[in-house]
């Protein structure tokens, strides 16, 4: 089965092995042409379509990224590949090259197969999951293969090797790799080998691009005892701020990158409530179990109990610290934003007329119907609405706007949105902007605790006349 790799691969297998355990920031090596040239372009002319692949996000709606782990069931070719994989003679190649002896093909391709990724999809730096979830094998290695006929460096998608991304970002060491056709990456996987990329950027000019690799894990029945760690699911760290803030220096722009970093900080905690919400589950479980054994407890027991007390003890004063510090935000920036501005921000080519109808500006959200008056500074052709649909509306939310005697409408799933609405109109002209939404909730009714009274669609974070 080793024809289908490159002879060169082959024949290098002891220099590639040097570079492999001598690499920072975690053990990993680049090989080029691993493949036979041959079929690699097989792979990469039989590669799925996306909408073959499992392309759900982590929220259950439709994503930018589509994957395949049955491989075998694209047909000849990936079953070639498969057949390769699952070969003793490949992983004899893999441990020759990594030092890692006994290594084990994962059949269920848990996590790896085909993947595909669309412009705007990015990897946040990470360690994967280290036991494989059927088997309990330690998780030691990743392979991926490229599988682009054309890719620059100015498109994103690079592979990034983080030293740690817990770090400030000066005092992150970073390599990047760029993921060209038949490029393999083959990296140790620990609890230091974080890695990710770089947001896919669709260049101008050009037909549509995706991202595509084919990638493979490997696992072994033992690892050495300094190596392991108790079990846990794969570890995420959002990206700082991802550009350098300057007083004086504040866009449009520039909010929005911020509000999306934030976004996805509130999004990815909201995930790992549910996770530890599971665990909580599975404590008193256990805990039950334990006292209803006729064996005495012993101090082994009585020590684990204490120190699951003080962790929850510190996670509860936390929260209630968390509290108090967003209290105090939000009370400090209502303060700022009512210095700055009255009501909807409004950028470009008009101005309000009079304070819009069904706005909340302390918080940016809108009521069902939001009503706006604008004075056209200049003449425009649309205007365009920069606004997010909250996750609390999971079958997302239908927005219906009329300018004039003119409609249109649009379905945004949840998250940010820019919806541009056609509005040709003459300078020094009045428009009235009227938006329908087909979904609202009342946040007191919804939770016990709140004393929100209002109905509430979405949230308008600026209106932009072009």
């Amino acid at each position: 089965m080793l024809d289908l790799i490159n002879p060169e691969a082959l024949k290098n297998r002891e220099r590639y092995g040097s570079r492999f355990r001598s690499a920072d920031p975690f053990p990993h090596v680049v090989i080029d042409q691993f493949f036979s040239p041959t079929f690699c372009e097989q792979l990469i002319a039989e590669f799925p379509p996306f909408e073959r692949g499992a392309n759900l996000n982590e929220d259950g709606l439709p994503g930018g990224k589509s994957t395949v782990e049955d491989i075998r069931s694209l047909g000849e070719t990936y079953a070639l590949a498969d057949e390769l994989f699952r070969s003793a003679e490949f992983s004899a190649l893999m441990s020759d090259v990594t030092g890692i002896p006994d290594l084990l093909y994962d059949q269920l391709y848990v996590g790896g197969g085909t993947h595909e990724n669309r412009p705007g999809q990015e990897l946040d730096p990470h360690v994967d999951f280290n036991y494989h979830p059927h088997h309990g094998w330690h998780r030691r290695l990743n392979l991926i293969v490229y599988l682009n006929r054309e890719w620059d460096e100015e498109w994103g998608g690079s592979i990034e090797f983080h030293e740690d991304p817990w770090r400030p970002p000066e005092q992150n060491r970073i390599e990047r790799v760029v993921p060209l056709a038949n490029r393999a990456i083959l990296f140790e996987t620990s609890e230091r080998s974080w890695h990710g990329f770089e947001v896919i950027r669709q260049p101008q000019d050009h037909p549509p691009i995706s991202r595509k690799s084919l990638a493979i894990y490997m696992y072994t029945k033992d690892r050495p005892p300094a190596e392991t760690a108790p079990s846990h699911a794969t570890v995420y760290v959002e990206r700082p701020l991802p550009f350098v803030l300057r007083a004086g220096d504040s866009t449009e722009a520039q909010g929005a990158r911020v509000r999306k970093a934030l976004t996805r900080r509130i999004e990815h905690i909201a995930r790992l409530q549910e996770r530890e919400r599971a665990f909580s589950e599975g404590i008193i479980t256990q805990v039950r179990k334990l006292f209803s054994s006729t064996k005495p407890l012993g101090h082994p027991e009585i020590e684990m109990l204490e120190g699951l007390f003080r962790r929850e003890d510190a996670l509860l004063r936390l929260l209630y610290d968390r509290e108090k510090e967003f209290s105090r935000d939000i009370e400090w920036l209502q303060h700022r934003v009512a210095d700055r501005q009255l009501g909807l921000l409004i950028i470009g080519r008009a101005k309000l007329a009079t304070a819009p109808d069904g706005y909340y500006p302390n918080d940016e959200w809108c009521a069902p119907l939001l009503t706006l008056d604008l004075k056209l500074l200049a003449p425009s052709k649309a205007i365009v609405f920069h606004g997010r649909v909250p996750h609390r509306f999971p079958q997302g939310q239908t927005l219906e706007c009329t300018i004039r005697d003119g409609s249109e409408s649009a379905h945004f799933n949840p998250g940010e949105f820019d919806w541009k609405v056609p509005a040709a109109m003459a300078a020094g002209e009045r428009a009235s902007v009227r938006i329908r939404a087909s979904e609202s909730i009342c946040p007191a009714s919804a939770d016990s605790l709140s004393k929100d009274m209002r109905n509430l669609a979405y949230q308008l974070h600026s209106v932009e006349v072009v």
